[in-house]
Protein backbone atom coordinates (compact mmCIF):
# COMPACT_ATOMS: atom_id res chain seq x y z
CA UNK A 1 0.00 0.00 0.00
CA UNK A 2 1.31 3.70 -0.60
CA UNK A 3 -0.07 6.57 1.08
CA UNK A 4 -1.50 9.72 -0.63
CA UNK A 5 -1.50 12.95 0.31
CA UNK A 6 -4.03 15.63 -0.42
CA UNK A 7 -2.44 18.13 -2.50
CA UNK A 8 -0.33 15.11 -4.38
CA UNK A 9 -1.16 13.26 -7.49
CA UNK A 10 -2.27 9.45 -7.01
CA UNK A 11 0.47 7.22 -6.99
CA UNK A 12 -1.06 4.43 -6.52
CA UNK A 13 -2.65 2.19 -9.34
CA UNK A 14 -5.93 0.16 -7.86
CA UNK A 15 -9.10 -0.51 -10.04
CA UNK A 16 -12.09 1.02 -8.33
CA UNK A 17 -15.11 -0.18 -9.60
CA UNK A 18 -18.52 1.17 -9.33
CA UNK A 19 -21.12 -1.12 -9.38
CA UNK A 20 -24.08 0.85 -8.46
CA UNK A 21 -26.62 2.44 -11.07
CA UNK A 22 -27.72 5.26 -8.87
CA UNK A 23 -29.09 8.55 -10.33
CA UNK A 24 -26.49 11.46 -9.79
CA UNK A 25 -28.36 14.42 -8.44
CA UNK A 26 -27.26 17.89 -7.89
CA UNK A 27 -26.89 18.01 -3.92
CA UNK A 28 -25.46 21.58 -3.68
CA UNK A 29 -26.20 23.67 -0.16
CA UNK A 30 -27.98 25.82 -3.19
CA UNK A 31 -30.16 22.81 -3.81
CA UNK A 32 -32.99 21.81 -1.67
CA UNK A 33 -32.71 18.20 -2.64
CA UNK A 34 -31.51 15.42 0.05
CA UNK A 35 -31.60 11.61 -0.21
CA UNK A 36 -33.45 10.21 3.11
CA UNK A 37 -30.21 8.74 4.48
CA UNK A 38 -32.48 7.99 8.20
CA UNK A 39 -32.34 4.48 7.42
CA UNK A 40 -28.13 4.07 7.08
CA UNK A 41 -26.57 3.24 10.17
CA UNK A 42 -22.86 4.33 10.94
CA UNK A 43 -21.10 4.79 13.65
CA UNK A 44 -17.26 6.68 13.10
CA UNK A 45 -15.50 6.81 15.00
CA UNK A 46 -11.99 9.05 15.25
CA UNK A 47 -8.91 7.35 16.75
CA UNK A 48 -6.73 9.78 18.08
CA UNK A 49 -3.25 8.76 17.36
CA UNK A 50 -1.65 12.14 18.52
CA UNK A 51 -2.61 11.54 21.86
CA UNK A 52 -1.20 7.70 21.91
CA UNK A 53 2.12 9.18 20.68
CA UNK A 54 2.50 12.08 23.10
CA UNK A 55 1.57 10.31 25.70
CA UNK A 56 4.48 7.42 25.56
CA UNK A 57 6.62 6.95 28.24
CA UNK A 58 9.82 7.97 26.67
CA UNK A 59 12.60 6.42 29.03
CA UNK A 60 10.90 3.76 26.76
CA UNK A 61 10.58 4.93 23.55
CA UNK A 62 11.35 1.36 22.07
CA UNK A 63 9.23 -0.48 23.07
CA UNK A 64 6.24 1.90 23.10
CA UNK A 65 7.17 2.49 19.49
CA UNK A 66 6.46 -0.93 19.17
CA UNK A 67 3.13 -0.99 20.37
CA UNK A 68 1.96 1.94 18.64
CA UNK A 69 2.83 -0.19 15.84
CA UNK A 70 0.47 -3.04 16.94
CA UNK A 71 -2.45 -0.62 17.90
CA UNK A 72 -2.37 1.81 14.49
CA UNK A 73 -0.42 -0.93 11.94
CA UNK A 74 -1.52 1.42 8.94
CA UNK A 75 -1.37 4.16 10.05
CA UNK A 76 1.82 4.15 11.93
CA UNK A 77 3.79 3.21 8.97
CA UNK A 78 2.28 6.06 6.79
CA UNK A 79 3.01 8.70 9.20
CA UNK A 80 6.33 7.24 10.15
CA UNK A 81 7.98 6.92 6.77
CA UNK A 82 5.76 9.53 4.65
CA UNK A 83 3.97 12.14 6.63
CA UNK A 84 7.01 12.69 8.56
CA UNK A 85 10.02 11.56 5.87
CA UNK A 86 11.44 9.76 8.69
CA UNK A 87 12.33 6.38 6.57
CA UNK A 88 11.00 2.76 6.58
CA UNK A 89 9.47 1.52 9.63
CA UNK A 90 11.50 -1.14 8.86
CA UNK A 91 14.70 0.70 10.17
CA UNK A 92 15.04 1.43 13.23
CA UNK A 93 16.76 4.50 12.67
CA UNK A 94 13.16 6.38 12.40
CA UNK A 95 12.62 6.10 16.37
CA UNK A 96 15.39 8.71 17.16
CA UNK A 97 13.84 10.99 14.46
CA UNK A 98 10.09 10.77 16.30
CA UNK A 99 11.79 10.51 19.60
CA UNK A 100 13.52 14.38 18.86
CA UNK A 101 9.88 14.86 17.22
CA UNK A 102 7.99 14.60 20.17
CA UNK A 103 10.05 15.69 23.25
CA UNK A 104 11.26 19.17 21.16
CA UNK A 105 9.46 21.71 23.01
CA UNK A 106 8.15 23.74 19.80
CA UNK A 107 6.20 20.52 19.00
CA UNK A 108 4.74 19.86 22.57
CA UNK A 109 3.71 23.22 22.77
CA UNK A 110 2.14 22.55 19.26
CA UNK A 111 0.72 19.34 20.65
CA UNK A 112 -0.81 21.03 23.49
CA UNK A 113 -2.79 23.73 21.56
CA UNK A 114 -3.98 20.71 19.77
CA UNK A 115 -5.68 19.58 22.54
CA UNK A 116 -6.90 22.81 24.14
CA UNK A 117 -8.67 23.05 20.51
CA UNK A 118 -9.61 19.65 20.39
CA UNK A 119 -10.49 18.38 24.19
CA UNK A 120 -12.85 15.84 22.28
CA UNK A 121 -13.36 15.15 18.56
CA UNK A 122 -16.86 14.92 18.59
CA UNK A 123 -17.75 17.20 16.12
CA UNK A 124 -15.83 16.17 13.59
CA UNK A 125 -16.84 12.72 14.32
CA UNK A 126 -20.77 14.06 13.83
CA UNK A 127 -20.13 15.82 10.60
CA UNK A 128 -18.24 12.66 8.86
CA UNK A 129 -20.17 10.71 10.24
CA UNK A 130 -23.13 12.38 8.49
CA UNK A 131 -21.05 12.86 5.10
CA UNK A 132 -20.21 8.76 4.97
CA UNK A 133 -24.07 7.90 5.91
CA UNK A 134 -24.67 9.85 2.16
CA UNK A 135 -21.62 8.31 0.93
CA UNK A 136 -22.81 5.15 1.42
CA UNK A 137 -26.47 6.15 0.10
CA UNK A 138 -24.33 6.39 -3.06
CA UNK A 139 -22.18 3.64 -2.88
CA UNK A 140 -23.55 0.52 -0.76
CA UNK A 141 -20.74 -2.09 -2.04
CA UNK A 142 -17.57 0.61 -0.91
CA UNK A 143 -15.92 0.08 2.73
CA UNK A 144 -16.03 3.21 5.12
CA UNK A 145 -12.57 3.66 6.02
CA UNK A 146 -10.51 3.97 9.16
CA UNK A 147 -10.21 7.67 10.37
CA UNK A 148 -7.56 8.41 12.31
CA UNK A 149 -6.06 11.90 13.51
CA UNK A 150 -2.53 13.50 14.20
CA UNK A 151 -0.19 16.43 14.15
CA UNK A 152 2.35 16.64 12.25
CA UNK A 153 4.04 20.12 11.95
CA UNK A 154 1.63 21.67 9.82
CA UNK A 155 1.58 18.77 7.01
CA UNK A 156 -0.85 18.14 4.72
CA UNK A 157 -4.74 18.69 6.28
CA UNK A 158 -5.57 15.04 5.05
CA UNK A 159 -4.53 11.94 3.89
CA UNK A 160 -5.52 8.63 3.00
CA UNK A 161 -3.91 5.40 2.76
CA UNK A 162 -5.19 3.89 -0.26
CA UNK A 163 -8.92 3.90 0.47
CA UNK A 164 -8.95 2.10 3.50
CA UNK A 165 -7.30 5.04 6.02
CA UNK A 166 -8.01 8.53 6.05
CA UNK A 167 -5.78 10.63 8.45
CA UNK A 168 -6.84 14.10 9.78
CA UNK A 169 -3.91 16.59 10.52
CA UNK A 170 -5.86 18.89 13.16
CA UNK A 171 -2.80 21.13 13.34
CA UNK A 172 -4.15 22.56 10.34
CA UNK A 173 -7.22 23.48 12.16
CA UNK A 174 -6.42 25.57 15.24
CA UNK A 175 -8.05 28.62 13.72
CA UNK A 176 -6.63 31.66 11.70
CA UNK A 177 -5.33 33.41 14.07
CA UNK A 178 -3.07 30.41 15.68
CA UNK A 179 0.25 32.54 16.12
CA UNK A 180 2.38 29.35 14.77
CA UNK A 181 1.09 29.71 11.68
CA UNK A 182 2.62 33.32 10.76
CA UNK A 183 6.00 32.30 12.94
CA UNK A 184 6.13 29.62 9.99
CA UNK A 185 5.49 31.94 7.12
CA UNK A 186 2.58 30.76 6.05
CA UNK A 187 0.37 32.71 3.46
CA UNK A 188 -2.33 34.44 4.89
CA UNK A 189 -4.97 33.25 1.87
CA UNK A 190 -4.16 29.97 3.13
CA UNK A 191 -4.15 30.56 6.50
CA UNK A 192 -7.40 32.05 6.43
CA UNK A 193 -9.21 28.77 5.81
CA UNK A 194 -7.17 27.10 9.22
CA UNK A 195 -10.57 26.75 10.70
CA UNK A 196 -12.49 23.63 11.90
CA UNK A 197 -15.36 24.14 9.73
CA UNK A 198 -13.29 23.25 7.03
CA UNK A 199 -11.87 19.82 8.27
CA UNK A 200 -14.75 17.96 7.14
CA UNK A 201 -14.63 18.94 3.35
CA UNK A 202 -10.79 18.61 3.13
CA UNK A 203 -11.37 15.17 4.78
CA UNK A 204 -14.16 14.27 2.44
CA UNK A 205 -11.91 15.46 -0.37
CA UNK A 206 -9.07 13.35 0.19
CA UNK A 207 -10.84 10.92 0.52
CA UNK A 208 -12.68 11.22 -2.94
CA UNK A 209 -9.21 11.28 -4.23
CA UNK A 210 -8.24 7.95 -3.25
CA UNK A 211 -11.35 6.97 -5.12
CA UNK A 212 -11.49 8.60 -8.43
CA UNK A 213 -7.44 9.13 -9.41
CA UNK A 214 -6.89 11.62 -12.39
CA UNK A 215 -5.07 9.51 -15.37
CA UNK A 216 -5.94 11.68 -18.72
CA UNK A 217 -2.85 12.53 -20.35
CA UNK A 218 -1.82 14.63 -22.30
CA UNK A 219 -3.20 17.11 -18.85
CA UNK A 220 -4.91 20.08 -20.31
CA UNK A 221 -6.10 22.26 -18.08
CA UNK A 222 -9.68 21.94 -19.15
CA UNK A 223 -8.90 17.90 -18.01
CA UNK A 224 -7.88 19.51 -14.63
CA UNK A 225 -10.69 21.83 -14.69
CA UNK A 226 -13.30 18.94 -15.10
CA UNK A 227 -11.07 16.61 -12.94
CA UNK A 228 -11.26 19.18 -9.62
CA UNK A 229 -15.17 19.86 -10.59
CA UNK A 230 -16.09 16.37 -10.03
CA UNK A 231 -14.29 16.34 -6.83
CA UNK A 232 -16.26 19.41 -5.63
CA UNK A 233 -19.46 17.67 -7.28
CA UNK A 234 -18.90 14.54 -5.12
CA UNK A 235 -18.61 17.30 -2.04
CA UNK A 236 -22.03 18.57 -3.07
CA UNK A 237 -23.33 14.55 -2.48
CA UNK A 238 -21.94 13.88 0.68
CA UNK A 239 -22.04 17.38 2.49
CA UNK A 240 -25.18 18.86 0.94
CA UNK A 241 -25.54 21.31 3.85
CA UNK A 242 -22.44 22.87 3.86
CA UNK A 243 -21.77 26.16 1.80
CA UNK A 244 -19.86 26.33 -0.95
CA UNK A 245 -17.16 28.13 0.17
CA UNK A 246 -15.94 25.59 2.76
CA UNK A 247 -16.00 23.14 0.03
CA UNK A 248 -13.53 25.10 -2.51
CA UNK A 249 -12.04 27.10 -0.13
CA UNK A 250 -13.38 30.52 -1.06
CA UNK A 251 -14.91 33.20 1.14
CA UNK A 252 -18.23 34.16 0.48
CA UNK A 253 -16.79 37.73 -1.54
CA UNK A 254 -14.97 35.43 -3.55
CA UNK A 255 -17.93 33.26 -4.58
CA UNK A 256 -19.74 36.19 -5.12
CA UNK A 257 -17.18 37.31 -7.52
CA UNK A 258 -16.58 34.37 -9.33
CA UNK A 259 -20.86 34.17 -10.02
CA UNK A 260 -20.75 37.75 -11.04
CA UNK A 261 -18.12 37.73 -13.70
CA UNK A 262 -18.56 34.24 -15.14
CA UNK A 263 -18.80 35.48 -18.27
CA UNK A 264 -15.18 37.18 -17.65
CA UNK A 265 -13.66 34.02 -16.53
CA UNK A 266 -14.62 32.03 -19.90
CA UNK A 267 -13.63 34.40 -21.96
CA UNK A 268 -10.02 35.12 -20.49
CA UNK A 269 -9.18 31.29 -20.83
CA UNK A 270 -10.31 31.09 -24.40
CA UNK A 271 -8.84 34.66 -25.01
CA UNK A 272 -5.58 33.61 -23.65
CA UNK A 273 -5.81 29.87 -25.08
CA UNK A 274 -5.33 28.74 -22.02
CA UNK A 275 -8.21 25.54 -22.26
CA UNK A 276 -6.42 23.05 -24.15
CA UNK A 277 -3.07 24.28 -22.66
CA UNK A 278 -0.69 21.69 -21.59
CA UNK A 279 2.46 23.78 -20.26
CA UNK A 280 2.21 23.12 -16.52
CA UNK A 281 4.18 26.34 -16.06
CA UNK A 282 1.74 28.46 -17.88
CA UNK A 283 -1.96 26.77 -16.13
CA UNK A 284 -0.36 26.08 -12.82
CA UNK A 285 -1.46 29.84 -11.52
CA UNK A 286 -5.30 28.80 -12.31
CA UNK A 287 -5.49 25.64 -10.45
CA UNK A 288 -3.15 25.75 -7.95
CA UNK A 289 -3.33 27.68 -4.47
CA UNK A 290 -2.72 31.35 -5.27
CA UNK A 291 -3.57 34.81 -3.67
CA UNK A 292 -5.73 35.70 -6.63
CA UNK A 293 -5.61 34.09 -10.14
CA UNK A 294 -2.54 35.66 -12.45
CA UNK A 295 -3.99 38.03 -15.61
CA UNK A 296 -7.69 38.21 -13.81
CA UNK A 297 -9.18 41.60 -12.77
CA UNK A 298 -8.81 42.99 -8.91
CA UNK A 299 -11.33 40.37 -6.35
CA UNK A 300 -10.23 37.57 -8.34
CA UNK A 301 -9.62 33.96 -5.68
CA UNK A 302 -6.72 31.96 -7.06
CA UNK A 303 -8.17 28.50 -8.68
CA UNK A 304 -10.60 30.50 -10.32
CA UNK A 305 -10.28 27.99 -13.23
CA UNK A 306 -11.45 25.29 -10.62
CA UNK A 307 -14.07 27.01 -10.15
CA UNK A 308 -14.79 26.89 -13.30
CA UNK A 309 -14.42 23.26 -14.05
CA UNK A 310 -17.34 22.91 -10.87
CA UNK A 311 -19.94 25.14 -12.77
CA UNK A 312 -19.25 23.11 -16.11
CA UNK A 313 -19.90 19.09 -14.51
CA UNK A 314 -23.28 21.26 -12.85
CA UNK A 315 -24.04 21.89 -16.54
CA UNK A 316 -23.62 18.47 -17.42
CA UNK A 317 -25.45 16.77 -14.93
CA UNK A 318 -28.43 19.39 -15.80
CA UNK A 319 -28.39 18.37 -19.16
CA UNK A 320 -27.77 14.97 -18.63
CA UNK A 321 -29.98 14.02 -15.36
CA UNK A 322 -30.09 10.20 -16.27
CA UNK A 323 -26.29 10.01 -16.23
CA UNK A 324 -25.24 7.79 -13.13
CA UNK A 325 -21.97 9.51 -11.25
CA UNK A 326 -20.12 6.48 -12.96
CA UNK A 327 -21.26 7.72 -16.27
CA UNK A 328 -19.22 10.66 -15.09
CA UNK A 329 -15.94 9.54 -14.10
CA UNK A 330 -16.06 8.17 -16.96
CA UNK A 331 -15.39 10.28 -19.34
CA UNK A 332 -11.65 11.54 -18.49
CA UNK A 333 -11.47 13.66 -22.12
CA UNK A 334 -12.06 17.52 -20.88
CA UNK A 335 -12.93 18.48 -24.26
CA UNK A 336 -15.55 15.62 -24.73
CA UNK A 337 -17.00 16.50 -21.17
CA UNK A 338 -17.33 19.83 -21.79
CA UNK A 339 -18.83 19.71 -25.44
CA UNK A 340 -21.26 17.19 -24.11
CA UNK A 341 -21.86 19.42 -20.93
CA UNK A 342 -23.16 22.03 -23.03
CA UNK A 343 -22.31 24.65 -20.93
CA UNK A 344 -22.78 28.61 -21.17
CA UNK A 345 -21.19 31.00 -18.75
CA UNK A 346 -24.40 32.50 -17.35
CA UNK A 347 -25.30 36.40 -17.07
CA UNK A 348 -25.50 37.96 -13.81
Amino acid sequence: MRFRPINKKAVTKYAFILTISIFFYTCSSNNSFKPDISAIELDLEIQRFEKALFSIDTTQYVQEFEQLKKDFPDFMEAYVEQVMGFGALTNNAYQNLLLKFITNKDIQQLYDSTLHHFPDIKEAEQELNTAFRYFKHYFPNQPIPKVVSHISAFGPAAITYDKNLLGINLDMYLGKDFPFYYSANLPKYMVRRFEPEFLASNSMKAYAKALFEQNQKPNRLIDQMIYEGKLLYFLDMVLPDTPDSLKIGFSQEEINWCQQEEVMIWGFLIENELLYNSKQKEIIPYIEEAPKSKGMAEGSPGRAAVWMGWQIVKAYKKNHPDATFEDIMALNDGQKFLKKARYKPARR
